[in-house]
């Protein structure tokens, strides 16, 4: 018999929430989703990395908004059961997408944690296309290309030899990769031979959402639901870890649990929708026993929903049936105080195209990053909002903001860590600046580029556009010993605007070792419109100096040799023999500075005709004070003298040879 799964909306979804925070433990803490986490009873902890891919930039994949939230409802079911750390990368995620040097970044530094105990849990949730190219699975990025698949896909194998670096002994890795019409233009999957064909490994216990020649199929036809939201995999995943596939109500809910509980209830809803569809594992005997979650004592638990947790408290009766519990105040177990709604605080703008909303509670990670919760007058159009590292901040991504303009931004919907929704305190203002961008530094870096420093986020295409800048040798400057009358103009060939979206670097033409130059920036905007006026828009740099080099060693006679510099020397340290060092082992025994002030001569030991000695040179200081470096300090010369020759020859013995 299937079991029943209960789903409220509207004001039974209000009450059903603060039943949760009523029933919820009151050891809480708050992770990296934002989810209120139990704290476990046992001695290991839980660990999870999700990632969900719905977008794509190669038309060659279907995209399926399901991706990213499945990965959204795993990750905060995975949160409210408890795990101690979640990561999740998905397609609403600003600074997380799911890209392929950002998965290749995010995974292994999360699985190298220290924190991370031998004796802990580690799960990994991958739902996104998957392909195979000679016989190798792949599941694809955002950004990978189908045509480039070996080098622009994440590799399973690559995947899996993360997890298995990972210190935890219990590893799980959740496949949800054969997407259902995966292929534009095709209903057949890419990996028609089934992903845990490629997918076994003996260390780390493997679901696949079906089996070979089926395919991942959108839910549909269950009450309460909206169709094609989530896989029906990623549904029944959700509600099995929440408590149903505890089938011998011990509390803990085991991989061989989940499976039994996936494999009977994804395969009787694919029944009843005339499909095929049964999800498969692979684990060794004691993979099958890793403990995945924990049933918390009061039951509570979330089935997920693509428009955000639908909380559902499961109160279990004797006969082991679920139930719905009663409201708070009604007979209820425990009924506290309903939790405290969020607050906004206060808001600001980064830059033009952002807004920071500060709440004053940790905030539930689904409700915060919809979009749709905020909005902003005058109007701009809201694009995106991603829950930051500390909970509480919201970043928004709008449309252009004008300059010296009072914005009003307003959040509704928006939930906290605990439940509780946002009331009447909803609202803050920020002021959006109005000054012109001001150039605050310039530095050199190499001999043909430049740093450009500015106080503000730019605009990227004036930044971006070297005829915004002019680079002139500046006049006067007496501590520059090379010195123009100035105005010599460096040519400008390129202008990149940098990560911090404040710096600029120039391509120009070769710089003047030792001379100072001043930058002019003129028509650069920042990112709400202002333009750089005629006051701070410029900065001098300094270029360093020619680096101490040896030029050429040429020996005079059996025991001179001059070294050129190319540079004049300080004599105090040219003088110096111990500074100069000859090999084959030569002894050097003093050292004199020649009339031209960058020549040396050296008084050697008798030298060997023919032969190619090398001096090298250490400790030399030009006029300057600069020090000769360990590079360009070395030179070759052939040594003057009679070279050996075999004055006489005798018999030792008659011995042939």
């Amino acid at each position: 018999m299937m079991t029943r799964h209960f789903s409220l909306s509207g004001t039974w979804m209000r009450l059903c929430l603060l039943c949760m925070a009523a029933l919820a433990h009151s050891d809480h803490r708050i992770d990296a989703e934002g989810q209120p986490s139990k704290t476990p009873t046992s001695s290991f902890r839980r660990w999870a990395v999700v990632v969900g891919v719905g977008a794509y930039q190669d038309k060659a994949f279907r995209t399926t908004p399901s991706g990213a939230r499945d990965a959204r409802d795993v990750a905060a079911c995975l949160s409210r059961l408890g795990y101690r750390e979640v990561l999740r990368l998905s397609d609403e995620r600003l600074r997380l997408k799911p890209s392929l040097g950002r998965i290749q970044e995010q995974i292994p530094a999360f699985l190298s944690d220290p924190r991370i105990g031998e004796e802990d849990v580690v799960l990994i949730y991958f739902s996104s296309h998957g392909f195979s190219v000679r016989g190798e699975a792949y599941l694809a990025a955002r950004d990978t290309r189908l045509a480039r698949g070996e080098t622009t896909g994440v590799a399973l194998s690559w995947l899996q030899d993360q997890l298995a670096a990972c210190r935890a002994k219990r590893k799980v890795l959740v496949l949800d990769a054969a997407r259902e019409q995966g292929r534009a233009g095709s209903k057949k999957p890419f990996l028609p031979e089934g992903v845990l064909a490629a997918a076994r490994r003996s260390d780390i216990a493997t679901f696949a959402s079906c089996g070979p020649g089926e395919v991942s199929r959108l839910l549909r036809g269950v009450k309460d639901q909206p169709d094609a939201r989530n896989t029906a995999f990623a549904y029944y995943l959700t509600w099995g870890l929440t408590h149903l596939a505890d089938a011998d109500k011990d509390r803990t809910i085991t991989v061989s649990e989940l499976q039994a509980y996936l494999r009977r209830e994804v395969r009787e809803w694919a029944r009843r929708q005339g499909q095929a569809q049964t999800p498969e594992l692979h684990a060794v005997s004691a993979n099958a026993q890793i403990p995945v979650a924990e049933v918390h004592d009061s039951g509570v638990g979330g089935v997920l929903t693509g428009a955000g947790i639908l909380a559902v408290v499961a109160a279990r009766n004797a006969s082991g049936q679920n139930r719905p519990a009663a409201t708070p105040g009604a007979g209820s177990p425990g009924g506290a105080a309903p939790p405290v709604p969020p607050r906004v605080v206060s808001a600001s703008s980064p830059d033009g195209l952002h807004a920071d909303v500060v709440f004053d509670l940790p905030l539930d990670a689904v409700s915060a990053s919809v979009a749709g919760n905020y909005t902003l007058s005058p109007p701009l159009t809201v694009s995106g909002a991603d829950l930051q590292a500390d909970g509480k901040t919201v970043r928004l991504v709008t449309s252009q903001q004008a300059p010296a303009t009072t914005y009003t931004v307003t959040a509704r919907d928006v939930q906290s860590a605990l439940g509780a929704i946002i009331g009447t305190d909803n609202t803050a203002t920020f002021v959006t600046p109005g000054a012109p961008p001001k150039v605050v530094s310039a530095t050199s870096v190499g001999r043909t580029h430049l740093d450009v420093l500015f106080n503000m986020i730019l605009q990227a295409a004036s930044a971006n556009n070297p005829a915004n800048y002019t680079v002139t040798v500046a006049a006067g400057r007496a501590a520059v010993r090379q010195v123009g009358a100035g105005g010599e103009r460096l040519d400008v060939f390129g202008a990149v605007l940098q990560a911090d979206g404040k710096t600029v670097r120039l391509a120009t033409s070769d710089q003047t070792a030792d001379t100072t130059y001043t930058v002019t920036a003129a028509n650069v905007q920042d990112t709400y419109g202002n333009k750089i006026g005629d006051r701070d828009n410029s900065a001098d740099f300094d270029t360093p100096p020619v680096p101490l080099k040896v030029l050429s060693a040429t020996a005079v006679d059996s025991t001179h040799v001059d070294v050129l510099f190319s540079e004049a020397l300080d004599p105090a340290t040219a003088n110096v023999a111990g500074g100069y060092s000859i090999a084959p082992a030569l002894a050097v025994g003093a050292a004199a500075l020649q009339a031209d002030g960058k020549t040396v001569r050296l008084t050697t030991a008798e030298q060997t005709g023919g032969t190619t000695y090398t001096v090298t040179v250490a400790g030399v200081k030009d006029l300057a004070g600069t020090t000769i470096a360990s590079t360009d300090n070395t030179a070759t010369f052939t040594g003057i003298g009679d070279p050996p020759r075999v004055l006489s020859a005798t018999a030792v013995d008659s011995t042939p040879g």
